[in-house]
Formats: structure tokens, C-alpha cells, sequence
């Protein structure tokens, strides 16, 4: 059976929304698989019974482990964790949120398990029983269709895609024991921006704002706009301006109004004039190579091979 891990995420002793976007998108792929969904919750003393919740999205197994070395993120033990969880199970598929977090844990797992990793990932597909990631490229100019050459195929999902849909589990609480010594790394805490505010990695829509506000009292117009526009709207920007921007999170939002031709903007309108005085390359075999040869990313009009991830194929994003 394909059954699929979910990995989530606990902050001040709660399951954050990204965690219930990864058991929605678990519970969606392990119907397609034929298995079931288990999901596991690294926290402080407590937060089983918030875990617990997460049945209410489709998790049939929550695995849970408490110490006060959990309250916050602790690398070395949620590695051992899945790991230990998969020599098991024998995972078809472990999924990670795409929060800072999820993006720093994620390769970590893939090296000691030794598989492919997608990141930023929108769309999850099993084709032939082989799972299919499905995710943007190139700022958004194409999209790339997936395929994991072993086991288990390893995603971290981009946040605010995959939209939280209530599906009756088990919801069987197991606790676990998770040794939180030896330690490589050691997280000291984690810096949040103003309380009440909405994390960019959860909202719907981001106002954002760069240089193009001029100075720092043009920031209330931004306030003013995220109020209007109401409920999940967070207020981000392309650098720290007057070190008053949005708690920590990555932008995927449905739709970005800024002060500015998307954040860091001018940044990227000046790469882009360097790059026209570079001669273009011929890229044409032997030096460009073509798909059918070794892999080594080498792009043609359409398709691509990747060197980590299995096969890839590009096709044009909708306009």
C-alpha cells in the first residue's frame, strides 16, 4: 500500500494552517495510491491534544512527540523521527510545508533517505503507480511535470495551493519517543513580527511594498489598503522597510498589490540589462547536448532532465 507521511508544524503549541495543507494534500495522494495518511507533530508538553486535529483533515495515524526541546523547531530529532517512521512504514511519499522550517528540514531527510526532492510544489498526480510532482519554474514560465526515481518521493508544498478540506480519519494519537540528543544544530527561538498580524505564508492575498513608498511614513498606505481589502491579507515587503514588514514566511499569496513592479523589482530589471551584453552561447551538440543523452539539466523547447528528481517534462504555464 502507498501510505504517506504528512509533516507538520507546531508554533507556541499550535498546529499552524500550513500543517493542514500538507495532510489535505497527503489524504488526496494516498487515495490515489491506495493507502492512508499518517502525520506526525513534533512539540512541547501538551500539544497532543492539538495534534489531534489534524483527523479532522484525513490523518488515520498522528504520531506525536513531546519534550520541552520540542517548543520550538529541533532539526536533528524531527530527521530522526522520520526516518525511524519510515524504516517502518516504507513510506510512497513524505510531504513537508513550505514554510522556512519545511524547507530547511526537507533535505535534510532526502539525504538520509536517499531520495529525489520537489520543492514549491502545486499539484501531486500518480501516473502508472509512480507518484508526479508538479511545480513552476523560471518564475512561473513553465511548468515541470516530475517523476522520482526511488522511493519515497519527497515534496515540500508551496503554501496557500493546496486549500484545506475537512475528510473524517482515525485520528489515532500514537505517542512517540524522540531522542532530542546529539544535536548538530540548536534553534535559540524564533523572532516574530507584530501579534495579531497575518503570516504571509497563510494569506490569500499580500500587500506588498518596496522602494517605490519612498520613505517610511508611506507604510500606513499599505496598513490602510490591507484593512480595506479585510480578512487574510498580510502586509509584506521586498526588504525590511522601517523593520516593520510581515511576521516570517515565504509570499505565495493569490494576488500581490505593492508600491512597486513586484517586491525587488528594480533588483531584477538590472540583471536583466547585464544579461543583454553577454554573447549568447552556441548551444548546439556537442556542447548543448539533447534529452536523450546523460542527464544534466540541459533544457530544449520541450523537456528538460533533472539530475535529482527522475524524469521532468516543461510545457508553457497558462497565460
Amino acid at each position: 500500500m502507498g501510505n504517506v507521511l504528512a509533516t507538520c508544524e507546531v508554533r507556541d503549541g499550535t498546529i499552524r494552517g500550513v500543517s493542514h495543507e500538507v495532510v489535505t494534500a497527503a489524504r488526496m495522494l494516498a487515495q490515489q495510491l491506495g493507502g492512508s495518511v499518517d502525520a506526525l507533530v513534533l512539540g512541547p508538553p501538551g500539544c497532543a491534544t492539538a495534534a489531534a486535529a489534524l483527523g479532522e483533515f484525513g490523518a488515520e495515524r498522528i504520531f506525536v512527540a513531546e519534550a520541552e526541546d520540542f517548543a520550538v523547531y529541533h532539526p536533528d530529532a524531527a530527521v530522526r523521527a522520520i526516518v525511524a517512521l519510515h524504516q517502518e512504514t516504507d513510506y510512497a511519499a513524505i510531504l513537508f510545508p513550505g514554510s522556512a522550517m519545511g524547507k530547511d528540514l526537507a533535505p535534510r531527510v532526502a539525504v538520509r533517505v536517499d531520495a529525489g526532492l520537489a520543492t514549491e510544489v502545486t499539484g501531486l498526480d500518480v501516473e502508472d503507480g509512480q507518484v508526479v510532482a508538479t511545480r513552476p519554474q523560471y518564475a512561473g514560465k513553465a511548468i515541470a511535470r516530475l517523476g522520482f526515481a526511488r522511493t519515497p518521493a519527497m515534496a515540500s508544498l508551496r503554501p496557500n495551493v493546496f486549500t484545506p478540506q475537512p475528510a473524517a480519519g482515525a485520528g489515532d494519537v500514537v505517542a512517540i519517543e524522540v531522542a532530542s540528543e546529539p544535536r548538530r544544530a540548536r534553534v535559540r527561538g524564533i523572532e516574530s513580527g507584530e501579534r495579531g498580524r497575518l503570516d504571509v505564508a497563510e494569506a490569500s492575498v499580500i500587500v506588498a511594498g518596496g522602494r517605490g513608498l519612498q520613505e517610511p511614513e508611506s507604510w500606513s498606505l499599505l496598513e490602510d489598503l490591507a484593512a480595506a481589502l479585510g480578512d487574510g491579507v498580510a502586509i509584506g515587503a521586498s526588504r525590511d522597510q522601517r523593520r516593520h514588514s510581515a511576521p516570517g514566511g515565504d509570499a505565495h499569496g493569490q494576488g500581490d498589490r505593492g508600491g512597486q513592479q513586484g517586491s525587488g523589482g528594480a533588483h531584477l530589471r538590472r540583471r536583466r540589462l547585464r544579461n543583454r551584453r553577454r554573447p549568447v552561447r552556441d548551444r548546439s551538440p556537442p556542447y548543448g547536448g539533447d534529452s536523450s543523452g546523460p542527464d544534466g539539466g540541459v533544457v530544449q523547447a520541450g523537456s528538460m532532465t533533472s539530475r535529482h528528481a527522475g524524469s521532468v517534462q516543461s510545457e508553457p504555464a497558462a497565460s
